[in-house]
């Protein structure tokens, strides 16, 4: 493990990432010593790399659960609008800035319908209520829920 510390020992870290989006572990390990004069083995390399990575996966992922965890109230209240304009627009009640209620012909309906269903879907992942469904069609995850299953 003493290669590890010898990128991070030498401030080599931030070329030994630049030089793996166009290299291999092999390559950066003989670019280091024939530019650094630092002696490096591939495994070494690699191995920093897959910690490197791993840390910012885990950074990045926590970032993104904090983001999400603060945003879901506001996202789920829109896909509630979206909802109700959508069953507005299918069931006939929408009306246009005339007062005027527009009428779907049957393709329109079956596009709401469509965008109703994708609309609750995404409110079922945000749930969680999707999680151990095994990633199957909307009417499989609802099936499981009236079951009892999920």
């Amino acid at each position: 493990m003493a290669s590890i510390s010898k990128i991070d020992r030498h401030g080599l870290g931030a070329k030994v990432t630049e030089l793996s989006l166009t290299k291999s572990s092999r390559e950066i390990a003989r670019i280091l010593k024939d530019e650094d004069g630092v002696d490096v083995s591939h495994k070494g390399v690699a191995c920093w790399l897959k910690q490197v990575r791993a840390e910012r996966r885990d950074a990045t992922k926590a970032a993104v659960q904090e983001h999400i965890k603060k945003s879901i109230p506001k996202d789920l209240e829109l896909l509630d609008h979206l909802i109700e304009d959508l069953r507005q627009h299918y069931e006939g009640e929408k009306v246009d800035k005339d007062g005027q209620r527009i009428h779907l012909d049957l393709g329109d309906k079956l596009a709401v319908a469509r965008e109703i269903r994708h609309a609750v879907a995404t409110k079922l992942r945000f749930s969680g209520a999707l999680e151990g469904t095994g990633g199957g069609t909307l009417e499989e995850a609802l099936e499981k829920l009236d079951d009892g299953d999920g």
